[in-house]
């Protein structure tokens, strides 16, 4: 019998405590686990707020919540695995974001692939 491969350990750090709180919820009913304390997570849960400063994350496996903005940003700064998603990402994006950046893939929404449209003149 095989043992099942372990879960990647998270951990959430997101301005907004209510959106921190879902994103945990989701995670922990998905049987991720929290990273202990000191240790360092598979994968780091950012939002935008880390976009004016994201060095510390530098070489981490993250899963962004927020703007097109991280497609800018994180292909240099995560070589190992990375995932965009708006803030209102369902909980299964989010879950298969967790699995693909921990698992060293690029996970983003289909829409995302192509650039923004652009906003027509009148």
């Amino acid at each position: 019998m095989t043992t099942a491969p372990a879960r990647p350990t998270v951990l959430v750090t997101l301005g907004s405590a209510v959106l921190a709180a879902g994103v945990t919820a989701i995670l922990g009913g998905a049987e991720f686990l929290t990273a202990p304390d000191g240790s360092e997570p598979d994968v780091l849960i950012v939002d935008d707020a880390w976009l004016d400063d994201p060095s510390p994350l530098d070489g981490a496996a993250i899963v962004s919540l927020g703007s097109r903005a991280w497609l800018e940003v994180l292909p240099d700064l995560c070589p190992h695995g990375w995932a965009a998603l708006p803030a209102d990402a369902t909980p299964a994006e989010l879950i298969a974001a967790v699995h693909g950046a921990a698992a060293g893939l690029v996970t983003l929404p289909p829409a995302w692939l192509t650039p923004p449209d652009e906003v027509s003149l009148p």
